[in-house]
């Protein structure tokens, strides 16, 4: 994160009763995780404490065969899905899909979109972000150099892909040290392999396959509840919440 001027200062329109969350979040950097099976794929949600007699929880899903939700903003708020579709050993082609009536407050996140190159006739040569490893994704050594960015290069998404692509093609697992932060990763991994497993063992489909419902039942946010509340009772609660419309505001 950077030492000044960081994203969620800039991005997240500074302090306020709208960016509450926001702080309990910067405040504890090692919150608790739990890492689920769930019927559409796995799901993870990270504890920190918050107000008096409540905790603050991130919430985030993986959804068989291909998508993640990830944590965009507040519970019920911002809907958003990012996949990764394999189009042979060695690429994948990303899509973001967010949902038109996203909140647009203090919080609202930045835009998916990035520029792109020219499209070419060739099998892989539509939307290729202008950044990427042949100019070093467009880093600006003087930005760093003025603590304006810890990383040097703008956006996000660009950011996400000079980690995950500079490891190259085809990754050596043998190098990893997976941790207590990487408790979804691992969870997620063992839920793909099994899946593939009983498709090959005795024909049964991956989830959603045949019933894309399955995945209605998967949805990305923060929020605070009662720290007595364990991780599902607290998720059911909030699915709960945003699936009933509020009394407030219907006519006396």
């Amino acid at each position: 994160m950077p030492a000044k001027g960081g994203v969620e200062g800039r991005k997240r329109g500074g302090d306020g009763p709208d960016t509450e969350l926001l702080r309990y979040f910067l405040a504890c950097p090692n919150p608790e995780i739990e890492a689920l099976d769930a019927p559409w794929g796995t799901m993870y949600g990270n504890r920190r404490p918050a107000r008096p007699g409540t905790a603050y929880w991130r919430v985030g899903h993986f959804v068989f065969p291909f998508w993640s939700v990830p944590t965009p903003g507040p519970f019920g708020k911002d809907v958003q899905m990012l996949g990764w579709v394999p189009m042979d050993d060695t690429h994948t082609f990303h899509i973001s899909l967010r949902w038109a009536g996203n909140d647009r407050g203090p919080r609202a996140q930045e835009s998916a979109i990035i520029e792109t190159l020219p499209n070419t006739t060739d099998w892989f040569g539509r939307w290729i972000p202008a950044a990427n490893a042949d100019n070093d994704y467009l880093i600006d050594r003087a930005a760093q150099l003025r603590d304006e960015s810890y990383t040097g290069i703008s956006r996000i998404p660009n950011q996400d892909r000079m980690a995950y692509e500079s490891m190259g093609e085809m990754s050596d697992y043998d190098f990893e040290h997976l941790k207590t932060s990487d408790l979804m990763i691992s969870r997620t991994r063992r839920r793909v392999f099994a899946a593939a497993e009983a498709l090959v063992r005795d024909g049964t489909v991956p989830p959603g396959v045949d019933d894309p419902t399955v995945g209605e039942g998967a949805r990305g946010g923060d929020y605070l509840a009662a720290e007595t509340l364990d991780f599902m009772t607290s998720y059911r609660e909030q699915m709960q919440r945003i699936a009933e419309p509020a009394s407030s505001t219907t006519p006396a």
